[in-house]
């Protein structure tokens, strides 16, 4: 069909917008030139092109040889549907998880199929994730920890990290598809990873490479959270049958109130539960260098100077043994605990593929004294914790203080683990079709219990590995 000739001799203005408009366009829309440049001199009609998502340059070849074989940079195109408004608001108390696809129990006006599923927020919340392995328990940590960052400015976050997930939240996400399905853009997040010096050191470029923008913070162990597990990682003597004879010595350290490491080489070598070869050995590694690296105040200032997301990065090519993961889970719950206590401020804490706290051998009593005092104590101290296993060994301390539950898919070999831990036999028949990314939130305190489909996290989401 041809197309009208709108213009002629008199017409100059509409010829220059075309031309202007085929100058920006490039050759793509030469043959459109007319039809648009009569579009714009009516003012009737708004032309709706795709919006053309800016992508860093390829890297300049250096030989010849490489100019044949050097790859072009992929274009992407930005999905209509990323760009529409949301349809109900959000409180500042709720935190936004994903959407509902079908109610089981709590229908409401406020509750509907394809409403938001958020988390209410303004009283102490303990989260639980429990799914098997790759049913997106990590990305649900994210998306929480992502929405406590946006909606709570004041409050402090702590996420232990032992698979190397947590420092990619400093680079944006890349998958724009499924982040404009929940109306949401990707972004990146300001990132602290706290470790051991040699820990940095070996791991500097690295994370590094991830961002530039991660800042480094080197872990001092203070002698005011020396405990037992501690003691045994940092001395060597991990042996379980040495772990009785060494409880006296921490309790009189404690109890004598010199947190120093004069101190603390009084409690050992005053400890009559202990034999000569020990107690030669553990007074020995707390005047070596290594120990003078590793032990000492802590500053805690840099943490609250510019807020970030503190990530307590322990990868396991360097703690491998279950007896050193556990330990530093120890750790870090002492160390929440202290910072809530003596700086009065609201913190929210992490703590996932808690599974191998179950594994090792001292686990059940450091579970129940200290990590699980999150959960238990953290209420008065207006801590909010989530935390995320496979393995429900780990949570006979932790589940009668759950506020929150989300129910992943589980495999058919893992299904009998997971049994007891499902308050209906409704729940457990709708998590075993659950495809990826799904739940079942239940909570009972908002008297709703819901199929959901989880968000994707707006920071990076790396492939499974390990550092």
């Amino acid at each position: 069909m041809r197309l009208p000739r709108l213009w002629g001799r008199g017409r100059p203005k509409a010829k220059r917008k075309a031309k202007s408009l085929r100058v920006r366009l490039g050759p793509e829309a030469r043959g459109k030139a007319r039809l648009a440049g009569a579009v714009l001199s009516a003012k009737k009609v708004r032309v709706r092109l795709p919006v053309r998502v800016p992508m860093p340059p390829a890297p300049r070849p250096r030989y010849r040889a490489e100019i044949r074989e050097a790859p072009l940079p992929p274009t992407f195109f930005a999905p209509r549907v990323g760009i529409r408004s949301t349809i109900e608001p959000i409180g500042e108390k709720n935190l936004y998880v994903g959407r509902i696809v079908r109610l089981l129990e709590g229908e409401s006006w406020k509750r509907t199929v394809g409403s938001y599923a958020t988390i209410d927020v303004s009283y102490p919340t303990r989260v639980l994730i429990l799914g098997s392995s790759g049913a997106g328990k990590t990305n649900l940590c994210k998306v929480l920890v992502e929405e406590y960052f946006d909606r709570d400015k004041d409050r402090q976050i702590f996420v232990l990290d032992n698979e190397n997930e947590y420092p990619f939240m400093a680079r944006k996400s890349t998958d724009y598809a499924r982040l404009g399905e929940f109306g949401l853009t990707p972004k990146a997040y300001p990132v602290r990873v706290i470790s051991l010096q040699f820990v940095l050191d070996r791991y500097r470029d690295y994370l590094y490479s991830i961002s530039p923008t991660i800042e480094l913070m080197p872990l001092k162990v203070d002698f005011r959270l020396i405990n037992t597990p501690i003691l045994q990682l940092l001395t060597g003597f991990t042996d379980t049958k040495i772990t009785p004879y060494l409880e006296p010595a921490i309790q009189n350290y404690i109890a004598a109130g010199d947190y120093s490491l004069e101190g603390l080489e009084t409690a050992i070598d005053s400890c009559d539960t202990l034999t000569d070869r020990v107690k030669t050995g553990i007074i020995g590694w707390l005047n070596s260098p290594k120990a003078e690296e590793m032990l000492g105040e802590f500053d805690y200032s840099r943490i609250f100077g510019a807020r970030r997301i503190n990530v307590f990065f322990f990868p396991t090519a360097v703690f491998s043994s279950f007896e050193e993961i556990t330990a530093w889970a120890v750790f870090f719950s002492a160390f929440v605990r202290r910072i809530a206590e003596e700086r009065n401020v609201p913190i929210f804490a992490v703590l996932d593929e808690a599974r191998e706290y179950a594994k090792a051998l001292h686990s059940r009593k450091a579970v129940r004294q200290e990590i699980g005092a999150i959960f238990t104590k953290g209420r008065k101290r207006d801590i909010d914790a989530a935390i995320s296993t496979n393995s429900p060994e780990i949570l006979s301390d932790i589940l009668p203080n759950v506020t929150h539950a989300f129910y992943l898919r589980f495999r058919g070999t893992s299904m009998p683990m997971g049994r007891r831990l499902y308050p209906s036999d409704r729940i457990r028949e709708e998590v075993e079709g659950l495809p990826r990314y799904h739940a079942v939130m239940d909570s009972p305190d908002e008297d709703i219990t819901a199929v959901v489909r989880i968000r994707p996290a707006r920071s990076f989401n790396p492939p499974h590995r390990r550092a």
